[in-house]
């Protein structure tokens, strides 16, 4: 008897692969074959592996996956699962209501956003919508030593993409579009305020600093 076969697809490598490697571990547990797919490859696995479900954590591979894998599970796992109703997947399913159709399990992060897709197709099937929380709090969930009870570690996130891009365009690419102008502005601004504070943090204190960049910025 054949071993169900399933693809995850994390979208970005920062954000996405630690908890990816983690589902995956636990649906290997489960008796499956599991392929953690990059961007690059997907596409080819999703082809010549055909897989029995595939996982996804963007709403617009759900149309493509329509046309190439007709009888794949598709299971949505929102890599950013916390927006508000005008940039979510909702939202955007809303104005798919095919690919919502195709579409057999969403993995939510909150309640309110499966009122978004309450919202957003009122007539629709909503038994596929299951909260299960952020993926990110898993992989602390399922590795306590990250947490511990005395903290010195004062940490920054950042979003400095344009400033800061992952495949080294430099910020002047941003600049060619005016309307960009403000908000490549502010990550000057908001980085140069990050620094100062770093620094006397550093000079005024025995805390460590942790700089998480985005997941669109050059590590």
């Amino acid at each position: 008897m054949s071993r169900y076969r399933i693809v995850i697809r994390p979208f970005t490598l920062i954000r996405d692969a630690a908890a990816a490697m983690l589902f995956a571990e636990l649906l290997k547990q489960k008796g499956a074959d599991v392929v953690i797919a990059s961007g690059r490859d997907f596409q080819r696995t999703v082809r010549r592996w055909n897989p029995d479900a595939i996982i996804v954590n963007t709403v617009g591979q759900i149309p493509r996956l329509m046309k190439q894998a007709p009888e794949a599970a598709i299971v949505l796992w929102p890599g950013e699962g916390a927006q508000a109703i005008e940039s979510s997947d909702a939202m955007q399913l809303g104005e798919w209501p095919d690919a919502y159709e195709r579409l057999d399990l969403a993995l939510l992060w909150g309640r309110k956003t499966k009122e978004f897709f309450h919202q957003t197709l009122p007539d629709a099937d909503h038994s596929k919508l299951v909260v299960c929380g952020n993926p990110r709090l898993d992989v602390t969930k399922f590795n306590p030593g990250l947490v511990t009870r005395e903290r010195k570690t004062v940490g920054f996130v950042g979003r400095y993409h344009s400033l800061n891009r992952y495949n080294a365009v430099p910020a002047v690419f941003s600049l060619q579009y005016p309307h960009k102008r403000d908000g490549v502005v502010w990550q000057v601004e908001n980085f140069i305020s990050m620094i100062t504070i770093i620094h006397r943090i550093i000079e005024e204190t025995d805390l460590n600093i942790s700089i998480r960049p985005h997941p669109l910025e050059a590590p």
